[in-house]
């Protein structure tokens, strides 16, 4: 699915059965568009390329999903602008990242079980404060979570986690100051 240049707001939502979205590319790609987006009750299926990618939203939701993407990133976003909400998923078997994020006002993970990928989340730049809680991050060949630069995290909180990725493969945050 792309998106390209809506001019409104763009729910994918299914009320009583899972949408299944399988693709040999990038199963949802938002684009560049500023727009608001929410991502719900979806079975996304990539083979070759990232599940989720997005250039630049205004706002996202991406809620009770289950995200595969065996060639790449579960969830590559670039940037986003206000708030990006990553609630209850299930994303395994992502070649490099569960989830990256480029840069973000504010973000919420939570609820989310993140499996078998190079990193669990990735999160490079954000600037107003969130969350990252109650998720469970195994298995992964790197690290469970990477806080990449030190001084724009400190208004994040990350609590109530369950890090499973064997020795010294647990956080890395260039900030000693950081809350976890």
């Amino acid at each position: 699915i792309l998106f390209g240049q809506p001019t409104g707001s763009i729910t994918i939502q299914k009320q009583n059965k899972q949408n299944y979205i399988k693709s040999k590319n990038i199963a949802i790609d938002i684009g560049n568009s500023s727009q608001n987006y929410t991502i719900k009750n979806s079975d996304i299926i990539s083979t070759t390329n990232d599940g989720i990618n997005g250039g630049k939203a205004t706002n996202l939701t991406i809620q009770n999903c289950e995200i595969n993407s065996s060639n790449a990133n579960g969830i590559y976003i670039t940037k986003i602008n206000n708030n990006l909400s990553i609630t209850d998923l299930n994303i395994t078997d992502s070649k490099y990242e569960n989830i990256y994020i480029g840069v973000v006002g504010k973000l919420y993970i939570y609820d989310s079980i993140l499996e078998n990928g190079t990193y669990g989340i990735y999160l490079k730049n954000g600037y107003n404060g969130g969350e990252i809680k109650n998720n469970i991050i195994k298995n992964q060949s790197v690290k469970g979570l990477k806080l990449f630069n030190t001084q724009i995290w400190r208004g994040y909180q990350v609590k109530n986690n369950c890090f499973e990725n064997g020795n010294n493969k647990n956080v890395l945050s260039r900030d000693r100051n950081g809350y976890f």
